[in-house]
C-alpha cells in the first residue's frame, strides 16, 4: 500500500511514530529489506546490517527485541 502509494505521488513517504525510532526504525527497516530482497532475488539480506546502518543515522532505531523479531517474521513470509 505505502509503495503504490509513494509511487502515485512520485515522491517519498513520511513514517513517525510517538518517538520517531521504535515503530519507525522497524518500518524503515522493512521497507530497506524488502526493496534490496527484490532487487537480489529474494536472496541474500542482511537485517542486523540494516538496522545497525540505521543506528548510525539515528540512534534508537528498531528499539526493543519484539519489534527486530518483527522484521524477520516479515521477512520471511
Amino acid at each position: 500500500m505505502v509503495e503504490s502509494a509513494r509511487m502515485a505521488s512520485r515522491g517519498s513517504a513520511l513514517v513517525h511514530c510517538s518517538a520517531g525510532i521504535g515503530r519507525s526504525g522497524t518500518f524503515v527497516a522493512l521497507e530497506n529489506l524488502v526493496f534490496q530482497a527484490k532487487a537480489n532475488n529474494w536472496e541474500e539480506v542482511d537485517p542486523l546490517k540494516v538496522v545497525s546502518s540505521l543506528r548510525n543515522q539515528r540512534p534508537g532505531m528498531v528499539q526493543t527485541a519484539s519489534q527486530y523479531e518483527m522484521i524477520y517474521d516479515v521477512l520471511i513470509m
